[in-house]
């Protein structure tokens, strides 16, 4: 590829595909970078100024996939679970995405975007900008944690599990096995955005 045709957005594009495609974070290199556009390390920083800002593109990347809702102070519940369950595909789609927002703090207006938006939004359901931050980090965390817990999760156990049923005696644990046979992740995360929401609602008074 031609130097001329690099950009810091096709930068950044190619370096989430790799990390998609298994290279970590802490293997992924401007060389190895470079070399997957065609093009000398060297070339990159014209556009990146390190791993470290290379990085904050990646993540400025994602977390503009994120479909900001609509934000009506009436209806703030709707809002909530709209840019929740669009944050939660965003990381479902990427194996890069949660290891990266997980781990990356923000450095730029752009990558601090979605969380302004977000505390924006709950000021104005009510909420100072203290309880707005903490309403905030509590559902992002909520969603980071769920689409972290996969391997734990219980959700769609079925008749492929590795769990061994033969193995286990207590008839209580095989009745807790059976009933979540019919639950989807994304059953398990509607409910726990049903608890989120009625924790809010009793903490900051929200009607």
């Amino acid at each position: 590829m031609p130097a001329s045709k690099l950009s810091r957005a096709l930068i950044a594009e190619t370096a989430l595909d790799m990390l998609d495609n298994g290279e970590g974070l802490t293997s992924l290199s401007m060389r190895k970078l470079g070399s997957e556009l065609g093009v000398e390390a060297m070339s990159l920083y014209h556009y990146v100024e390190s791993k470290a800002d290379l990085l904050e593109a990646v993540l400025t990347l994602v977390l503009g996939r994120i479909e900001l809702p609509e934000v009506d102070p009436q209806n703030w519940e709707d809002a909530l679970r709209a840019g929740c369950q669009s944050f939660h595909d965003v990381l479902e789609s990427s194996r890069a995405a949660l290891e990266l927002i997980a781990g990356q703090p923000p450095a730029s207006p752009e990558s601090l975007a979605v969380s302004y938006f977000g505390v924006s939004a709950f000021v104005s359901f009510g909420l100072s900008t203290s309880q707005a931050t903490h309403a905030l980090h509590t559902a992002l965390a909520f969603v980071l944690g769920h689409c972290a817990f996969k391997g734990g999760s219980m959700a769609g156990l079925d008749e492929d599990s590795i769990i061994d049923r033969s193995l286990i005696t207590d008839p209580e644990m095989l009745a807790y096995i059976d009933s979540t046979q019919n639950t989807t992740r994304q059953e398990q995360f509607d409910q726990g955005m049903d608890v989120i929401i009625a924790g809010l609602r009793v903490q900051y008074g929200l009607s």
